[in-house]
């Protein structure tokens, strides 16, 4: 049996699938949007590890089974947004900034118009994009560097830290000068 876990813009929705892929438990909730200035979009990284919490636990009720049973977990997520938490607590220091908000809209035009895009993609691997979580970093609380805050896809927040993380889904979190 798998779990995988849709964390989405607006919801998360819980599947539980047997060895044949047939669906056998499913579960939705929508969480809060935040939208503080216009242009700007939060999530409360709490709240959204609690639905998460819950609508997998109800996903695997409805299959039937006990967590134990589950051969694994896949995760889907919105990879862009961004949310920062204590090293020590592990708790989230501020809302998430989701992959919508536009506040680093100025700062990705400025980098274009001093011709700094080709760089970025070169050291990054990144489009200069508001979209992207890149320039987020530079937004308070993140204030990234050594004995910081760690910065990343909200999939790895609230997650046991021995959890192996794919690369591909995690917030490079070793800043590049190119875009300071």
């Amino acid at each position: 049996m798998i779990l995988a876990i849709d964390q989405g813009t607006t919801g998360t929705t819980c599947l539980v699938f047997d060895g044949d892929g047939r669906i056998r438990g499913r579960a939705y909730s929508e969480f809060e949007q935040h939208f503080p200035q216009p242009g700007w979009v939060e999530h409360d990284a709490a709240e959204i590890w609690a639905v998460t919490r819950r609508v997998a636990a109800e996903a695997i009720a409805a299959a039937g089974i006990d967590g134990a049973q589950l051969d694994g977990i896949g995760i889907a997520n919105q990879r862009e947004t961004v949310v920062a938490w204590d090293r020590d607590s592990g708790e989230p220091l501020h809302n998430a900034i989701v992959w919508q908000d536009r506040r680093t809209a100025d700062r990705c035009a400025e980098l274009k118009d001093e011709g700094r895009e080709q760089l970025v993609r070169e050291q990054t691997g990144l489009v200069l994009d508001p979209e992207g979580g890149l320039l987020k970093q530079l937004l308070p609380p993140f204030k990234l560097g050594v004995g910081g805050p760690i910065a990343g896809g909200r999939e790895i927040w609230g997650f046991p830290k021995k959890l192996a993380k794919p690369p591909s889904s995690v917030m490079n979190t070793r800043f590049p000068e190119c875009v300071q």
